[in-house]
């Protein structure tokens, strides 16, 4: 199970999107996957975690976007647009695949992330469980590994800074390094994106680096002060 960490900035303008690059097949197997899907016009961003009902959820929204099938500026298409299609795929299951989906749903296990970048970032959200559910949200949102300890650092410490895109992607960053360090087998190397209120991109290897070095310094200094109170 991976995690999706999606911060966007105080003023809502901005956006930095963490992810990894691995992906799980079941009985072991993983293969690097991008997780990130973009519109052709770069103005839209999903991904998805969980299976393969989830991904073909995302699959189908991006592609009814570049169809111009869904009117994006209008939050309330939107979301219905997420239930149709996730009841659209749901129902192509069995009643025993679906009945066996029920504790996905109580953890959100499967789900579906959508980032619309307009004069603010809109970010809209799909548990792909039993039933259809789509909402808006209204602040960050951290999916996927339910039980990985590393959510706590974004859920503790993105409410009270300052909520800049370099602060996201440090605080994103470090959280997906301590995830992958706890949980290697499912979590793969961080990968970043950003949306700095012009262009959605994908971070280079080398910028991610910087914020990969900043993590471990953190921890060091972490330690450090653990061990200062020990002497």
């Amino acid at each position: 199970m991976t995690l999706h960490i999606v911060l966007p900035t105080a003023d809502r303008k901005q956006l930095a999107w963490i992810a990894d690059d691995k992906g799980s097949f079941g009985l072991g197997n993983t293969s690097p996957v991008n997780k990130i899907l973009s519109s052709e016009n770069r103005m839209v961003a999903c991904s998805f975690w969980g299976d393969f009902v989830a991904g073909e959820v995302a699959h189908e929204f991006k592609e009814r976007v570049d169809k111009h099938n869904i009117q994006v500026t209008d939050s309330g298409i939107v979301i219905s647009s997420l239930r149709a299609i996730t009841h659209e795929a749901l129902s192509k299951l069995s009643p025993e695949q679906r009945a066996n989906r029920f504790q996905a749903q109580q953890q959100h296990g499967h789900g579906v992330i959508v980032a619309i970048f307009q004069e603010t970032v809109r970010l809209y959200e799909a548990h792909v469980g039993v039933f259809a559910v789509a909402h808006e949200a209204t602040g960050e949102i951290i999916g996927g590994d339910l039980y990985n300890p590393a959510r706590i650092f974004p859920a503790y410490y993105y409410p009270i800074c300052g909520r800049t895109l370099a602060e996201n992607l440090m605080i994103g960053i470090h959280t997906m390094r301590l995830a992958r360090t706890l949980n290697s087998q499912v979590i793969g190397e961080p990968k970043a994106w950003t949306y700095d209120g012009i262009k959605f991109r994908q971070l280079e290897p080398t910028e991610i680096n910087q914020y990969l070095e900043a993590s471990k310094s953190l921890d060091a200094a972490i330690l450090d002060k653990v061990q200062e109170i020990e002497e």
